[in-house]
């Protein structure tokens, strides 16, 4: 709320609003006086009868006049002599210390200037009310939240209308301000280094799921903005550590500024802003560049716009795409929206579109300015800044989880002192949940803004995620391939992703909650599909799961193990969880009408070899059953047990006996 300086002076001495002064003063400066009144305080000038200007003597209205004329022909030192010779005289003369105030602000004496309102207002309290809104701005440069929010609250006692509803917004916030302070997070960032930051300024971060690849802005020579890539260096787990960062290079980066970019999980898609393009249709617009194959060697595409759902006639910036990899989250001025710039969401239709993008509802957004997203892979951890929302002062970081219902909760602010009484900017949240990356110009940077890490506060971290990585090849040839790969929940059979693997090195990878069990499908035209029943445990230190695929080709003597069928121990009765399983052979089946096959059940060595040999065949048959049940030709299908007699493992531990307890199925005839 800023207001002018209590005796005006002309532009451009910079009498408001100032921050960041250095509490220096010279004292030997200060005549005896004038340094007791100082330092005895506003409490023993309380009874200092006040002295104002209208009824001062003439040689004191002189003295004033004479340092105000100095002060508005920009001599602030010849200013603040005189009023120090004339407070040394009349130390109840309010109105010089009123203009002491307006003369030690622009000498960036800050302490002495707070001294000096302090003395006026302790004098007279009534005499100019815009000296309470003057003091709880000074207090508040001072760090003195509280007695800051004194002030303005003393000052919306006098106003009303919009300013005393601003006074009073701006107590509240102190409030705010004082009791987060009271209260601090902890929080010790720690500058990224030298192969990271430089002279120039580095903001922006961008994270790979995996926290292998870190993307970052610099704008370099204080003019072009362009993105760099840095690897992390092997075997730094416990503090990651980045080996020297390299421009990325064209397409993507051109003498345009390129900026505000998000990496997709699996780090293969790039998406970013790009302001006044050719093909944009707005001031900045979104766009998405793709590479294929070894991460290390492929090219980024050339940049595409997003589209016209997307992107208006309005301003688009700072994308995060979701977990999923359909889902676009993004800031926006565009009409519809609930106030200055909102947070919205669009999603990738099944031709390959984004489509028109929906608001995230008055739960986030306000009548201010939401923006910078950040969604971590779990999927319901939201990360913003916005300068409403209670927040300590100007933009701060806040953090919404979204509940089972998919409805986003109230904001939580992420607290002092990773929010300040400053502007705060985005950050975004390792795949771990553990540390947060933001750019900062602290003491210690290499020049202007720096990249930083701190470990995030424990309730400040998402749910624990772990993600799964596959490589998919074919088995006769070793080489990768594509494949459509799908992800089920195994105790509801909810599906939860489909989508193809990367066709030059068959890595697909998926975001999945920790502490629970999936069901996956592999397939591809021309092949026996595979099935992975996987289990993520809920652990503080989560590593990415790898998984080899080798696809079979169809053909004679093929076989493919059916991991997701269960039956109950000693049973041939099948488990309802075996139902999603069953069905995608049924579905192998009806696309290869010829195909015969033979079901093939097998046990480990617990039991006698006869029991175990009757269990076997009675599985392989109820396996049977449900495809004949199901639309099956019965002549295309065989039922074999073998029981105990075809281990795949040794027997002599718990896995190589679960390894050994399954089903299968082989092609016996009609392949192409």
């Amino acid at each position: 709320m800023p207001f002018n300086s209590l005796y005006t002076a002309p532009s451009p001495l910079p009498v408001w609003p100032l921050s960041g002064w250095l509490c220096r003063i010279l004292i030997s400066r200060l005549s005896a006086a004038l340094l007791c009144a100082l330092l005895i305080g506003a409490g023993s000038l309380k009874a200092q009868a006040p002295l104002f200007l209208s009824e001062a003597s003439k040689s004191a209205s002189k003295g004033w006049q004479s340092a105000l004329d100095a002060f508005k022909a920009q001599k602030p030192d010849r200013a603040w002599a005189e009023l120090e010779a004339l407070l040394d005289k009349e130390p109840g003369f309010v109105d010089a210390w009123l203009l002491a105030t307006d003369v030690l602000d622009a000498l960036d004496r800050d302490s002495l200037a707070l001294d000096a309102l302090e003395q006026a207002v302790a004098l007279a309290p009534n005499y100019k009310p815009q000296a309470w809104a003057r003091l709880g701005a000074l207090r508040d440069d001072a760090g003195q939240p509280a007695a800051a929010a004194d002030a303005w609250e003393a000052y919306a006692r006098t106003a009303s209308g919009e300013r005393e509803q601003t006074a009073l917004q701006e107590a509240a916030r102190l409030r705010r301000l004082a009791a987060a302070m009271a209260d601090p997070v902890p929080f010790n960032p720690v500058n990224l280094g030298d192969g990271i930051n430089s002279s120039d300024p580095e903001y922006l971060p961008a994270l790979r799921l995996d926290d292998s690849l870190l993307l970052f802005s610099r704008r370099i020579g204080g003019r072009n903005e362009d993105f760099f890539l840095a690897r992390r260096v092997p075997d730094s787990a416990a503090t990651p550590n980045w080996d020297t960062a390299v421009n990325i290079g064209p397409p993507v980066n051109t003498p345009l500024n390129e900026g505000a970019q998000q990496l997709s999980a699996d780090g293969r898609t790039l998406f970013y802003t790009i302001c006044h393009a050719q093909d944009g249709f707005g001031s900045c617009d979104l766009y998405a560049s793709y590479r294929s194959g070894p991460e290390r060697n492929a090219p980024w595409t050339e940049p595409r716009n997003l589209g016209p759902l997307v992107n208006t006639e309005a301003w688009e910036s700072q994308p995060c795409p979701g977990p999923d990899g359909k889902s676009l989250y993004f800031t926006s001025n565009r009409p519809g929206g609930h106030g200055a710039r909102d947070l919205w969401v669009t999603r990738l239709a099944p031709d390959g579109r984004w489509g028109k993008p929906e608001n995230l509802g008055d739960s986030i957004n306000t009548p201010g300015a939401e923006q910078a997203p950040f969604l971590h892979a779990d999927g319901a951890s939201l990360y913003f800044t916005s300068d409403r929302h209670g927040s300590l002062g100007g933009s701060d970081l806040f953090l919404s989880r979204r509940g089972p219902d998919g409805v986003w909760r109230s904001p939580e602010n992420l607290g002092y002192p990773i929010n300040t009484a400053a502007n705060e900017g985005g950050l975004i949240v390792s795949g771990n949940g553990r540390q947060a990356y933001y750019a900062s110009d602290r003491a210690d940077s290499r020049g202007a803004l720096d990249l930083y890490r701190f470990e995030l506060p424990e309730a400040l971290r998402p749910e624990p995620v772990s993600w799964l990585e596959l490589y998919i090849s074919d088995a006769a040839s070793g080489k990768p391939m594509a494949a459509t790969v799908e992800v089920l929940e195994l105790e509801s059979g909810k599906p939860l992703y489909r989508d193809a693997a990367d066709p030059q090195s068959g890595r697909f990878l998926v975001l999945l909650p920790a502490g629970s069990a999936y069901l996956l499908h592999i397939r591809r035209k021309g092949y026996l599909f595979h099935s992975e029943n996987v289990v993520l445990e809920r652990d503080e230190y989560l590593t990415p799961q790898r998984v080899d695929v080798a696809l079979q080709p169809i053909a004679e003597g093929a076989e493919t193990v059916l991991r997701n069928v269960f039956f109950e121990t000693g049973s041939a009765e099948l488990d309802a969880r075996s139902r999603e399983e069953l069905e995608r052979l049924v579905q192998l089946l009806g696309d290869n009408p010829k195909l015969r096959i033979r079901l093939e059940g097998h046990t480990d060595n617990v039991g006698s070899p006869e029991a175990n040999l009757d269990l076997s065949q009675r599985r392989a048959e109820a396996v049977q059953a449900f495809l004949v049940a199901a639309g099956v030709a019965a002549s295309r299908l065989e039922a074999a047990g073998y029981g105990e007699r075809r281990p795949v493992e040794a027997n002599s531990t718990a896995e190589g006996r679960a390894a050994n307890r399954r089903t299968s199925f082989r092609v016996i005839g009609g392949a192409e």
